[in-house]
């Protein structure tokens, strides 16, 4: 095989195994700790077929879109499908709800919200979702930390809560506990 050939072959054995995942080309490795990619959720949203949620990834998943205002997602119904045990990282505060998130009897453990908002600001809240307008039920958090360093000396309020920061008309919160 002369040298043209040889190199445009293995050209294309490189672009070929580049593609593969890191599993295919490294048997028996352990993948990177952290939450799995996660490109949608099994369901429909609705309150026959809600999105299911399993893993902190899918978890994190469901507030990525919430919080961009997805319209396959706002809106919809959720629910849990087993506990989460959150790894160290804060969470993406959903900042938004008009849904049913339904924990379904499950637990959020170890739930991390550091806010780094700075200053004076006004009617700030803090918590697993900011604005509630929906409806959150059947769910329990144990191990929360959640934190802000926002200052409402001032006209409005800042805080830091578990569940929901702020209640709006119309939104529900039931049987939803907080542990230590």
């Amino acid at each position: 095989m002369n040298f043209k050939r040889m190199a445009g072959f293995m050209l294309a054995l490189v672009l070929i195994l580049s593609q593969l995942p890191a599993q295919v080309l490294a048997a028996g490795s352990v993948p990177a700790a952290g939450p799995a990619a996660v490109t949608g959720l099994t369901g429909a949203g609705t309150q026959e077929d809600p999105y299911q949620i399993s893993s902190e990834a899918e978890l994190i998943f469901a507030a990525e879109q919430l919080n961009g205002n997805n319209s396959a997602y706002t809106g919809k119904t959720f629910r849990m499908t087993a506990d989460i045990t959150m790894s160290d990282d804060s969470f993406p505060m959903i900042d938004e709800f008009t849904g049913v998130f339904d924990g379904n009897g499950h637990t959020i453990s170890n739930l991390t919200i550091k806010d780094e908002t700075t200053g004076t600001v006004r009617e700030h809240g803090v918590a697993f979702i900011r604005v509630n307008r929906g409806t959150v039920e059947n769910l329990t958090f144990r191990g929360a930390d959640i934190s802000t360093q926002a200052d409402s000396s001032g006209d409005g309020y800042s805080g830091a809560a578990v569940a929901v920061a702020e209640n709006q008309n119309g939104g529900v919160i039931r049987r939803v506990a907080v542990y230590d």
